[in-house]
């Protein structure tokens, strides 16, 4: 498999996405394409070093995998046939994007700015290839026009910007630019609150939102990719916290765990700091309104509230099983609130009474327990019920890879989560591999074992620093940030995938067959 043109690639692919998590220097900056006021930024710096990397990571080893090629095979499918990624992106040394929606626009402007390194006819066959419409704009400027925008090079610097009035030839805004804020080495990417909040806006989001400013961080490790997440609070919460003392995880809580547990998080309640910090964070994030209309219909008071019946310390972990994981959740919750909160979802989780501060019940086939013991709501999705979670017996903190991810965690963390990431991610490749295997792609049975020889260990902390929550993680997929753009882009993937398929399936057939067709008929 390893000299099949597939694997080549595969790694060819994981390449560019490595791309995204290299490291930091001076670069040609999008930004200067865009107004002053730009909603996000991303930063992809010394591309070259990041494929050095690639190599001391399990993303290899995982390309030669034959599922790897089978997806990408499918990915291929939706490119343009003449567009040469891989060969494109290896002359490439640096790449910044921006966007954001202009004061009295109609609608967003995207530039992406990429630094190319020797030949870059390479980079001029790929824009080529997306853009066929090729116009000279003078002796040393080239450009590439197409009805969503217009790729400039200049020299070795290829600027891509959504359509505007008149060629690109000259920056936008002459305003200095910040550059990198970690220089070692890392993928960056910037959210910008006033004008994202417009740019949401545009979008139908509630004109109230008031997103957070975020600054992210990705880097190639052997453990997978580390992360940082650092998001600041604005000033008129920040002193409302004030004099608060914010209590820290007991990290000892996860050597109390079974030996059989695949990963567990735990952080301290405090129910008036609760209420205090979940005022701001509901106004900056869409959904919150509906969710205490939720809770409303089922006689629940708003999750700020709810979430101040909670004191002491949180608990969630997951044990291996034949088949799916066994979840337990626990807190510190006095009975009554407990109670009301267990008789509130019975009737929408199928949970039934059973007389004795204990309830159980089946959700999705699944079975559930929950009730209150010790001082302490537990929900468990064990067969054993709550007794296997009071019952525990000790062995998580002895594996090799659960000490090296409490030796990642940082001092005084409010939060910490760690994971025995091979152990895990045998048991998210079966799940995977039953997916996949519907989908049609029957290379999937391997996948458990190819996720389980790539996971080392996986970790996650959050801390106060300076008027800042820093999130720190790292693992086969990152942290956060990670696992959402990488469930976002494989949700983004199949969608394309999907209508790829539909358009080829349309074009097959005759056509008055085609006209009698309805989309519930098409197979995707």
């Amino acid at each position: 498999m390893a000299g099949h043109p597939l694997a080549h690639g595969v790694r060819a692919a994981l390449a560019c996405i490595a791309m995204a998590l290299g490291t930091a220097a001076a670069a040609a900056d999008a930004t200067q394409y865009l107004p002053v006021d730009p909603a996000a930024i991303l930063r992809l710096n010394d591309l070259p070093r990041s494929r050095a990397r690639l190599v001391a990571t399990p993303y290899p080893r995982l390309a030669d995998a034959p599922w790897a090629s089978a997806v990408m095979t499918r990915m291929a499918r939706v490119l343009p046939p003449t567009a040469d990624v891989v060969s494109a992106s290896s002359g490439i040394r640096r790449l910044v994007a921006g966007v954001t929606l202009p004061e009295n626009a109609a609608t967003p402007r995207l530039a992406v700015a990429a630094e190319t390194i020797g030949d870059c006819a390479s980079v001029a066959r790929w824009c080529g290839a997306f853009y066929p419409c090729e116009t000279p704009l003078d002796r040393a400027t080239r450009a590439w026009i197409g009805g969503s925008g217009q790729i400039t090079q200049f020299d070795q610097l290829f600027v891509f910007t959504t359509a505007i009035p008149g060629p690109v030839v000259a920056p936008l805004a002459a305003a200095p630019r910040a550059g990198a804020r970690w220089p070692d080495g890392c993928c960056e990417l910037e959210l910008h609150p006033r004008s994202l909040a417009r740019l949401m806006t545009r979008f139908g989001t509630a004109a109230t939102l008031q997103p957070p400013a975020v600054s992210a961080s990705l880097r190639l490790d052997p453990i997978g990719v580390r992360e940082r997440l650092v998001i600041p609070f604005p000033a008129r919460d920040a002193a409302s916290f004030g004099g608060v003392a914010w209590p820290a995880a007991r990290r000892e809580l996860l050597a109390t765990l079974p030996v059989d547990t695949l990963c567990a998080f735990t952080c301290r309640m405090e129910p008036t700091l609760a209420k205090r910090a979940f005022a701001p964070f509901a106004a900056s994030v869409p959904g919150c309104e509906g969710l205490d209309t939720a809770l409303a219909a089922v006689s629940l008071p708003p999750i700020g509230d709810l979430l101040a019946t909670c004191e002491g310390d949180l608990l969630v972990y997951a044990v291996d099983g034949p088949l799916l994981p066994a979840i337990t959740c626990a807190v510190g919750m006095q009975q009554a609130d407990a109670h009301r909160l267990l008789t509130a979802l019975a009737p929408s989780l199928g949970l039934r009474d059973d007389g004795d501060c204990t309830w159980h019940g089946l959700i999705s086939l699944v079975d559930m327990h929950a009730g209150w013991v010790g001082g302490e709501l537990v929900l468990t999705s064990d067969p054993a019920g709550i007794a296997a979670h009071r019952g525990r017996s000790a062995g998580f903190a002895e594996h090799a890879a659960t000490r090296a991810a409490l030796a990642e965690l940082p001092p005084g963390a409010l939060g910490v989560g760690v994971s025995r990431s091979a152990a895990s991610w045998r048991a998210i490749g079966r799940l995977g591999a039953m997916a996949l295997a519907r989908a049609e792609l029957p290379e999937a049975m391997s996948l458990p074992e190819d996720l389980e020889a790539a996971g080392r260990h996986g970790f996650v902390a959050y801390r106060l620093d300076h008027g800042e929550m820093v999130i720190d993680s790292g693992g086969l997929l990152g942290g956060p940030g990670t696992w959402y753009a990488t469930v976002a882009g494989t949700v983004m993937w199949w969608a394309v995938s999907a209508m790829e398929d539909a358009r080829r399936q349309l074009e097959a057939m005759p056509k008055r067959e085609a006209t009698a067709m309805t989309a519930g008929d098409l197979v995707f």
